[in-house]
C-alpha cells in the first residue's frame, strides 16, 4: 500500500450479504420449528392408545370317521374372569366332542364333552372327570350359582335338554362354566348348540 493510500474504514451491513444471512435465518427457523413439531407429535403419540379385537371360527375334524363339531366365539384374555365365552355345536352320530379347557374349546381325544346319537343331552366322554348338573328354576344362574349346584348335584350327564335352558359345570382341569342352549336337534343331522362361559380357575 502506498503512503497516499489510506485503508478504507467500511462498515458492512447484513442486506450486503444479502442470500448468506438469508440462508442461516431460515436455517435456523426450520432446526427451532423441527424440534418444537418434535416434540408435540411425540407427546401425542404416546397418549394414543390403539385397540384391536379379534375374532377366531375354528372347525376342527376327528381322525376317526366323521367330523367334529364347530366351536365359535371370541378368546377371552386370561386378565378376565372368563377364559372362553362362544357358541358350540355339538354334532350327533360322529366321534367328537369339545374339550372346555381349551381357548377356544377344540376335540381332544378323551377330555370331551359330547352328545349321543338321536339324544338331546350333554355328557362327558368315557372317563372323563367332567362334572355337569342342569339348573333347574327359571332365572339365570350366576356362576357362584353355577358352583353351587355343580357341587350339590353334579353327575356325568345332563337330562334331556330344551332351548333355554342352562347346564352348570366343572371342567377336569377345575374350570367352572355355565351354557345357554340355543338350539337342539330335531334329528340326527342337526347339532345341539351350547352358548358357553367358562371361567378361569
Amino acid at each position: 500500500m502506498a503512503d497516499d493510500q489510506q485503508p478504507v474504514n467500511r462498515k458492512t451491513s447484513v442486506i450486503e450479504h444479502g442470500p448468506a444471512w438469508i440462508t442461516a435465518i431460515v436455517g435456523v427457523i426450520s432446526l427451532l420449528t423441527g424440534i418444537f413439531w418434535g416434540k408435540a407429535t411425540s407427546s401425542e403419540s404416546a397418549a394414543t392408545t390403539v385397540t384391536q379385537t379379534i375374532t377366531e371360527t375354528v372347525t376342527e375334524r376327528a381322525q376317526a370317521s366323521g367330523s367334529a363339531p364347530a366351536a365359535t366365539g371370541t378368546p377371552q384374555a386370561n386378565s378376565s374372569s372368563l377364559f372362553y365365552s362362544g357358541d358350540v355345536a355339538f354334532e350327533q352320530c360322529t366321534v367328537g366332542g369339545f374339550s372346555l379347557d381349551w381357548n377356544p374349546p377344540r376335540f381332544l381325544d378323551g377330555k370331551n364333552l359330547e352328545t349321543g346319537c338321536g339324544s338331546r343331552d350333554l355328557r362327558a366322554e368315557d372317563n372323563t372327570p367332567y362334572v355337569l348338573a342342569e339348573w333347574t328354576t327359571q332365572s339365570e344362574p350366576s356362576r357362584d350359582d353355577c358352583r353351587k349346584q355343580v357341587d350339590e348335584k353334579g353327575k356325568s350327564s345332563t337330562g334331556k335338554l330344551v332351548v333355554g335352558s342352562y347346564i352348570c359345570g366343572r371342567t377336569p382341569e377345575g374350570r367352572d362354566f355355565r351354557g345357554r342352549v340355543k338350539g337342539v336337534p330335531e334329528d340326527v343331522s342337526a347339532r345341539l348348540v351350547v352358548a358357553f362361559e367358562v371361567y378361569n380357575k
